[in-house]
């Protein structure tokens, strides 16, 4: 299969991989001296294993980009503040020149 937004169509994927499979299944099951059905078995423990290793591989991702949007919003928060300080600082020095025209 093919990653989000580049994908083939999911019948033309099916068909060809499920051709290649039976195909692997058989010549791998003669040169081992296996059964057709030890020979899936033992194929469907390694896609399992890596199937594993991708979804690891994909959190790990998915794990960095929440950690970059947290240290982002961090930084707006921080950037905030700033301007927040900033404006009370103008406030103040508003309300000085202010009242120094009443008296």
């Amino acid at each position: 299969m093919g990653t989000l937004f580049n994908q083939q169509p999911r019948m033309e994927y099916f068909h060809s991989f499920g051709v290649n499979f039976i195909n692997t299944v058989k010549d791998l099951a003669e040169k081992n001296n296996l059964t057709i059905e030890e020979t899936c078995r033992i194929l469907e423990l390694i896609m399992k294993i890596d199937d594993y290793d991708r979804k690891d591989e994909q959190l790990a991702g998915i794990g960095e980009l929440i950690k970059g949007m947290n240290e982002q919003i961090m930084g707006l928060g921080e950037g905030l503040s700033a301007i927040s300080e900033s404006l009370s600082d103008m406030s103040e020095s508003i309300a000085l020149v202010s009242l120094d025209d009443k008296e």
